[in-house]
């Protein structure tokens, strides 16, 4: 027993053990004690030291491994999620585009009913004595098909695709999520001009006849029945523009109605008579996807959605150079619980909400209470790089969609 010990004792007093040597003499440790070699008391303890020595290096490699693989994980998604991201457009770009659309002579008297004033200077333009059908349309080609050529590439393909629609019937699956079947290529408008000579198939409120009635019937996206051309412009209209005082804010309540009456939503912060040109059903689909997404996040800590609260407003700012309407959606109460430092993940909801309506239609920001209790504002699409303390506390999570005027 005697030389077992003072082996050990040489041995333990070396210090020069390598973590794998030393598992190899616990081993040879635990094989002496069950053959009943007696240890004594001292050198027991040293190798209880020296095995939690080991277990700790073990956990500690391990824990390092895990974090590796953790941060490989994470590092991993963010390249995934990154190519499921689309490439950013600016929304400027739609901005000008429907503005063009709704201001050039011929392109206007597609979006707009032909007022006497409209109508004359329509024929100036095409220098013709009277309204001729095949003559503006052939107009109406020319004049977007080079404005679309200016944009075509900046904007977003869902209002393109609407438009090629409207105008030409391009894939023939009708125009809008109505699937309206009916518009300036419509084989009934260009017969019904053929018969009514010298009158446009959408004449304003001081022509001398009325817009042809529609042998198809067609119903837009809120159900309503579309009798006549003018109803098929009108409801077009209503999709490219926020355009009389209080369009968003009824539209946001029959949506509200619709689909989400059992929560509690308020739009008394919405500035009547701000107007500006949008896909207004790609705003409406985002609308009830953030509207979603706070229904979402209510669920994980709440079980009824009776106290779920949402503020919304809308307002006009000055953003640096550019003036915008901003549209505010706050969930009260609610607090930001990603992790904004980088590398920030936007999940599954947030990347497909760009995706799918935000991208090339408005900008999206944040205003939101942090985990540790800080109030922040930072930019979430595009992603911008710093994040800008706020003064006054936030009371929840807000989404701001911006939109550009001009």
């Amino acid at each position: 027993m005697h030389d077992i010990n003072k082996f050990l004792s040489d041995f333990l007093n070396k210090g020069t053990l390598n973590p794998e040597n030393r598992k190899r003499f616990i081993k040879l440790i635990e094989i002496e004690i069950k053959k009943g070699v007696e240890i004594n008391a001292d050198l027991l303890g040293r190798i209880d030291a020296l095995q939690s020595e080991i277990g700790t290096v073990e956990d500690h490699n391990t824990q390092h491994t895990n974090e590796k693989k953790s941060d490989l994980v994470t590092a991993e998604a963010v390249k995934n999620e990154k190519r499921s991201l689309p490439q950013y457009k600016n929304p400027k770009n739609l901005a000008r585009f429907l503005t063009s659309l709704n201001s050039n002579t011929i392109l206007k008297s597609t979006t707009h009913s032909i007022d006497a004033d409209l109508y004359d200077e329509l024929l100036y333009r095409m220098g013709i004595p009277s309204y001729d059908y095949e003559t503006h349309f052939k107009y109406i080609k020319k004049e977007y098909d080079e404005l679309l050529q200016q944009y075509r590439t900046a904007l977003p393909p869902a209002i393109v695709a609407k438009l090629n629609e409207f105008y030409f019937f391009e894939k023939k699956t009708g125009w809008s999520e109505a699937h309206i079947r009916i518009g300036w290529f419509s084989e009934e408008i260009k017969t019904w001009c053929r018969n009514h000579p010298g009158c446009c198939p959408n004449p304003g409120n001081d022509m001398e006849y009325l817009s042809p009635n529609l042998f198809r019937r067609e119903r837009d996206v809120d159900n309503n029945v579309l009798n006549n051309f003018q109803d098929i412009i009108d409801s077009l209209k209503m999709q490219i523009e926020c355009r009389d005082k209080s369009y968003l804010e009824n539209a946001l309540w029959k949506l509200n109605f619709d689909k989400f009456r059992q929560l509690n939503i308020t739009l008394d912060g919405i500035t009547k008579c701000l107007q500006f040109y949008t896909d207004v059903e790609k705003l409406k689909q985002a609308y009830k996807n953030i509207i979603h997404m706070c229904i979402e996040e209510h669920n994980k800590k709440n079980g009824s959605l009776k106290d779920l609260q949402i503020e919304v407003s809308l307002k006009k700012e000055k953003r640096t150079t550019d003036d915008v309407v901003i549209l505010s959606i706050l969930h009260k109460g609610s607090v930001f619980g990603k992790d904004i430092t980088p590398p920030f993940r936007y999940g599954k909801s947030l990347t497909n909400l760009i995706q799918n309506q935000l991208n090339g239609m408005c900008n999206l920001e944040l205003q939101t209470v942090l985990p540790d209790g800080r109030s922040v504002i930072f930019d979430l699409w595009p992603k911008g790089n710093s994040i800008i303390p706020l003064h006054e506390s936030m009371n929840g999570v807000q989404f701001n969609l911006i939109f550009n005027l001009d």
